[in-house]
């Protein structure tokens, strides 16, 4: 019976990632004592598509330098 089961498709809405220029442009504006830390998070939302709650929620337990892997 299930093998005459049409299963609807859904369709998925992407949301457009942040224009390059405007990233580089947000990196560029990371001025002071905080820069480099600035700068560290802007680049990693941008580079891994997390989510700043997401990223926020990170213990320095789930980041592995070495293999280059965040797991949560």
């Amino acid at each position: 019976p299930m093998k005459y089961v049409i299963v609807p498709r859904m369709k998925i809405n992407f949301k457009p990632g942040i224009p390059l220029q405007d990233v580089l442009k947000m990196v560029d504006a990371c001025k002071g004592k905080e820069a480099p830390r600035d700068r560290a998070i802007l680049l990693f939302l941008d580079e891994t598509g997390v989510r700043a709650r997401e990223m926020i929620a990170l213990n320095i337990n789930d980041v592995n330098l070495i293999s280059g892997y965040i797991q949560n």
